[in-house]
Formats: C-alpha cells, structure tokens, sequence
C-alpha cells in the first residue's frame, strides 16, 4: 500500500443499529471485499471490487427459514458470479437451499457463451443449452428419467423435435423469430 492512498473503513448501520454494509475505500472507491447485510447482522450479498472500483465477484445470498421448534433463519449461497470490469465474465451459478447447483452457465463479457445446464434439486440435469455471443443455438430438456423430452437446434428459426418419456418422437414443431409456425406429426414426414 503507498504512503499516498487515502484507505478508510466504511460501516452503515441500519437505524435499529444492526450492519448495514461494511467495506474499504481507497482514495474513494470501493475495493476489496464489500459485505452488505439484512436484518439481523445476516450478510446477503458479498462483493469484491478491484483496479478501481470495477466489480470483480458477486455471492449473493438469499433467505430461507428453517420450520422447527425454534423457527430460526438461516442464509445460503444462493448466486455466485464472477465479473470483468463490472460485466459477468467467467461462471455464474445459482444454488438450491442446500448448497447443490441449480445452473451453470458461462459468460464473456456480459454474454452468456457455450454450454449451459440446469439441474434438478436431485442433481440430474434438465435442461442443457449451448449458446453463442448470447444467441441460444441449441437447446434440450430432459425427461425426469434421462431421456430426451425437446430437442432444438436454432430454436429461434429452426425444428424443435419433442419426445414421450421412452423417447419415442411425438410431434416436431417449426419456429420462426420462436413462434410456432407449424407441427409435424409423424404422419406427416
């Protein structure tokens, strides 16, 4: 740290006195780790900050109360997304309640960029997109027992093929600018 920089601990409080946010400044911008709090002193969201206040990372937090005899809250990580020069760029994922992934998906600067996956709360994936420069090129559902229940490549202008859980094709469907223009029973191929 140089002689020079002006570094000063900022704490808010909320007018109950409990954390409001709490973080440090240097030469008056936001830097390192910025912890921003609810009720309670639970932080909900963690920020860090870096070359001069451009965001870094983002772990956002959400509630949840536990029902039991005490009937107390809790927090858990909910989002996690990391940033270049305040723009997502790298994986944001999203959490259930109990720590496991609910999806995953990548950015380039602020574009979401190849493979994204969404998952059940019992780890399976159910849906799985493959994106370019944030335009969906692909996109398939899953049935809860594994198989195909939609497939599309260019969903936007293109054929979505939808499947009955043994994977069988039902029906295709034609989209134009993602209205549906026209179904395909298998009759008619």
């Amino acid at each position: 740290m140089s002689a020079c920089s002006n570094e000063k601990q900022i704490i808010e409080k909320w007018p109950d006195g409990t954390f409001k946010l709490q973080g440090i400044k240097i030469n008056g911008v936001k830097e390192g780790k910025w912890i921003y709090f609810r009720d309670y002193n639970q932080d909900t969201s963690k920020i860090e900050y870096y070359n001069s206040g451009n965001i870094y990372q983002i772990d956002g937090y959400a509630y949840m109360t536990i029902k039991d005899s005490t009937t107390s809250s809790t927090t858990h990580l909910s989002d996690r997304t990391e940033y270049l020069d305040s723009l997502k760029h790298g994986t944001q994922l999203t959490f259930y309640p109990d720590g496991r992934i609910r999806s995953k998906t990548n950015y380039t600067m602020n574009s979401a960029e190849g493979e994204s996956l969404m998952y059940s709360e019992d780890g399976k994936i159910e849906v799985k997109s493959e994106y370019n420069a944030d335009t969906l090129v692909s996109f398939t559902q899953f049935h809860p027992n594994g198989n195909i229940a939609v497939k599309a490549k260019n969903p936007q202008n293109g054929i979505s093929t939808f499947y009955d859980s043994l994977g069988g094709i039902k029906h295709k469907v034609i989209y134009q600018n993602w209205r549906a223009i026209d179904t395909l029973t298998m009759e008619q191929e």
